[in-house]
């Protein structure tokens, strides 16, 4: 059942796990297989780890399938919201807490009304690769209806002197005058933020260290103007340290490689709806 699925699958990140349940169906339906089986997935667990020289319990992988190597790695749906989120229970309360919750009338209302602001910090999301940390602020910014704006180190690569600081000034402005207008907060993701804002002095950065402290300026309280930013990185050690400061970046949430349960809960998520793994039961799943 799942439970060993699970157990064979420690270690894994969630996109491994998402990706092998995910290939296990597509194999499937290439070759025409009726109803999946627990022992199609173990067949792919086994090929994945073997391919990538994992370590993993194969003794319970006797079993062969009709499959043929693993394919390329598949690229994942835009989330609905956190019911596509495996695992990550508290995380997802804390996010919740920290966002979600204050954006309700009522709420937004009584800070109002107090004169302090909804929210006071922006958010970094750290941890190693493949752990769902894009994911997660995809689905956090369709859990609040927010609009999720992107930035990666491509976005401001440049050769040319000041362009990348302006390049990031105009965005934040932008946004400050779309909050003026309507009212409406957006999430300002900095995806590799690591790469963007490096330590001063590591010479890893497209930014001068004058373009460095107008950066920080703009974070400065960028959440009373109706910016939300939230950083990822698996390399928090490497990011300037006053970018992580309170009023800036300061709630800092570690995005774990996945659990038991999270790890059961990418399957389940994986073989939602599919008429394939119609006969895969809740004892399966349990």
């Amino acid at each position: 059942d799942l439970n060993e699925l699970a157990n064979m699958l420690e270690g894994f990140t969630s996109s491994d796990i998402s990706y092998i349940a995910k290939n296990t169906i597509d194999k499937a339906l290439l070759n025409n297989v009726e109803n999946l089986s627990i022992d199609n997935f173990k067949q792919v667990i086994k090929e994945f780890a073997k391919e990538r020289d994992l370590s993993t319990d194969f003794s319970a992988l006797d079993k062969t399938t009709q499959y043929d190597k693993v394919k390329k790695r598949e690229r994942i749906k835009s989330p609905r919201g956190f019911v596509d989120v495996a695992g990550m229970e508290a995380i997802k309360q804390q996010l919740k807490t920290i966002i979600i919750d204050k954006l309700n009338p009522e709420v937004a209302e009584r800070y109002r009304r107090n004169n302090f602001p909804l929210f006071t910090d922006g958010i970094m999301l750290y941890g190693k690769p493949g752990n769902g940390k894009t994911f997660i602020v995809e689905a956090l910014a369709g859990e609040a209806k927010l609009p999720l704006y992107k930035i990666t180190k491509a976005d401001y690569d440049t050769s040319l002197k000041g362009e990348a600081g302006n390049n990031l000034a105009k965005i934040f402005k932008q946004l400050e005058t779309k909050f003026e207008k309507t009212g409406e907060y957006s999430i300002l993701f900095f995806d590799e933020a690591d790469a963007i804002f490096p330590k001063r002095g590591s010479g890893n950065s497209n930014l001068n260290d004058e373009e460095t402290n107008t950066m920080l300026q703009y974070l400065n309280n960028c959440t009373r103007k109706g910016i939300i930013p939230i950083l990822a990185t698996n390399f928090m050690d490497k990011i300037d340290s006053a970018v992580l400061s309170t009023g800036r970046v300061g709630t800092h949430i570690e995005i774990p490689t996945p659990d038991f349960d999270a790890r059961k809960e990418i399957f389940k998520i994986a073989i939602r709806d599919k008429d394939i793994a119609k006969d895969i039961t809740d004892k399966d799943l349990n």
